[in-house]
């Protein structure tokens, strides 16, 4: 160590890189392991008085990605939940979040999250909504991936019915009840086929997915392009605009397959 001082505080030019190249051995060595720091992490999520929040804006090292993600397989299920949080705010603290809830649908933990760029003003940036989803494994996604934009689209249509109540809030009861009925109805059945269905217009917002498949293995690109070949109808009437499937990695960063919707 005493060696690689010695290199990293060369002066000359002509050690530049010898100097950088010791200066960041230098740094990792006094990097605690990935292990202890993902036991330190843990135990911030399994307290209840952990400000999730404060954590997500954290700017040690002890709440990256890496580190969330790894967690995403633990037996504690409030880990896996408030790993879940921290995972998106971190991911979105450029962005304005709006609302967040982590729950469990249909076996599946999912978190819901709507969010604005924070760079337009409030009121005139459109709302998007996103959904993050954890599954085992590829295999079990294949069989999961229409319940998990079903999850999408029946968030969609609460986030419409809670526009128009706060809309129409001036409708006397029985005409405000026959309207909704008449929106609820529009609600799509994917496994009946909801292309018979109409939009009629209503404010859909732009949403993007992320899946975490837990058990790390990566698989071929081609595996993800043509399931998302497979779902394109879906995807294109929930104006999904993007794709992140996210692949824990135990000792490091987490793989990210993005597909983008093309123009």
């Amino acid at each position: 160590m005493n060696v690689l001082g010695q290199l990293a505080e060369l002066k000359d030019k002509v050690y530049g890189e010898i100097a950088l190249a010791a200066d960041e051995l230098i740094h990792q060595s006094k990097v605690p392991s990935f292990a202890s720091r993902a036991e330190e992490l843990h135990a911030q999520l399994n307290n209840p008085v952990t400000d999730l929040i404060k954590l997500s804006k954290s700017s040690t090292i002890s709440a990256g990605v890496d580190l969330l993600t790894s967690l995403f397989t633990d037996p504690t299920c409030d880990v896996i939940m408030a790993a879940m949080e921290v995972y998106v705010r971190r991911v979105y603290g450029a962005k304005r979040i709006l609302d967040l809830e982590v729950t469990e649908r249909d076996g599946r933990l999912t978190c819901f999250f709507t969010f604005q760029l924070a760079d337009v003003e409030q009121s005139e940036a459109p709302i998007r909504l996103g959904i993050l989803s954890a599954v085992p494994s590829f295999d079990a996604l294949k069989q999961d991936i229409s319940g998990i934009l079903e999850n999408l689209c029946e968030r969609i249509y609460q986030r419409i019915e809670e526009t128009l109540i706060a809309t129409f809030n001036m409708f006397k009861e029985p005409e405000f009840n026959m309207f909704l009925f008449a929106i609820n109805s529009q609600i799509p059945d994917f496994q009946a086929g909801y292309e018979k269905h109409a939009r009629r217009n209503l404010p859909f917002p732009l949403c993007i997915v992320h899946v975490a498949i837990a058990d790390g293995k990566t698989g071929e690109i081609k595996d993800f392009e043509d399931l998302l070949a497979e779902h394109r109808r879906d995807l294109n009437y929930l104006e999904v605009q993007e794709v992140n499937f996210v692949i824990p990695n135990n000792k490091g960063d987490p793989s990210n397959f993005i597909f983008q919707k093309k123009n």
